[in-house]
């Protein structure tokens, strides 16, 4: 599979997916999404939180990988 290879490599690797919405159903989560971003107090949590309520039956369309190097002393430092 290419996934493996790609991880052999050491690649990061990227999964791409989609889901179809109706427009009832992103308005009242986009509502939510406005809101989790605005938040004072734990909002990368919040963002989160939201986000997980539309990423749900994804269908997989595809995966794809590139070379993402260390940054400079990361290797010694590990």
């Amino acid at each position: 599979m290419y996934v493996d290879k790609f991880a052999e490599e050491g690649l990061r690797t990227l999964f791409l997916a989609e889901k179809t919405l109706d427009m009832k159903i992103y308005d009242e989560w986009n509502i939510k999404s406005q809101a989790a971003k605005l938040e004072i107090v734990n909002r990368e949590e919040r963002v989160a939180e939201v986000d997980e309520l539309i990423e749900t039956d994804l269908e997989l369309i595809g995966a794809t990988a590139i070379e993402d190097r260390l940054q400079d002393e990361v290797a010694d430092t590990i």
